[in-house]
C-alpha cells in the first residue's frame, strides 16, 4: 500500500515479514487479483492463502486490498451510469434502491398441489430447533 493509507510496515500489533509486505503490495497493484499478485511477487498461491488462516494481521490487509477494488470498481460503475448505461442504472438500482421500491418480482401462478421445501438457516434454525424441544 501507500503512506498515505497508514501503513507504517506493521498491520494492527503483528509485524508482517517483508515477503508478506511484498505480497500485499503486488496484491494492491493487482486490485486483489490472486494470481497476478503471486506471479508477479513469485510466491506461491498457497502460501498467500496459509497467510490467510495463520496470520490475522496479513488477513485484515488483504480485507483492506479487496475493498479497496471494489471501491475502485465501484467508481467505474458510476462513470458508465453518468455516460447513461442503462444496464448499470437498472443493476445499481435492483441492488441499492430496494427500500426505495426497485425491485425486480417475478409472479408464479399455479394450480394444484405443490410441495414446497424451507431450508431455514442461522439463528431462525436455532429458534426452530428449541420450539421443536419444547413439544
Amino acid at each position: 500500500m501507500s503512506e498515505k493509507d497508514g501503513d507504517n510496515g506493521t498491520h494492527g500489533t503483528t509485524p508482517l515479514s517483508d515477503d508478506q509486505e511484498r505480497l500485499l503490495q503486488a496484491l494492491f497493484n493487482s486490485k486483489g487479483i490472486v494470481t497476478e499478485a503471486c506471479e508477479s511477487a513469485d510466491i506461491g498461491r498457497s502460501t498467500h492463502y496459509r497467510w490467510m488462516r495463520e496470520n490475522e494481521a496479513y488477513a485484515e490487509a488483504y480485507a483492506s486490498i479487496e475493498d479497496s477494488a471494489i471501491d475502485f470498481v465501484e467508481g467505474k460503475m458510476f462513470e458508465r451510469i453518468e455516460e447513461g448505461s442503462d444496464g448499470l442504472i437498472k443493476f445499481y438500482l435492483a441492488t441499492k434502491g430496494k427500500k426505495r421500491g426497485y425491485v425486480e418480482r417475478t409472479e408464479v401462478a399455479h394450480s394444484g398441489e405443490a410441495t414446497v421445501n424451507v431450508i431455514v438457516e442461522g439463528e431462525a434454525a436455532d429458534y426452530l430447533k428449541e420450539l421443536e424441544k419444547e413439544k
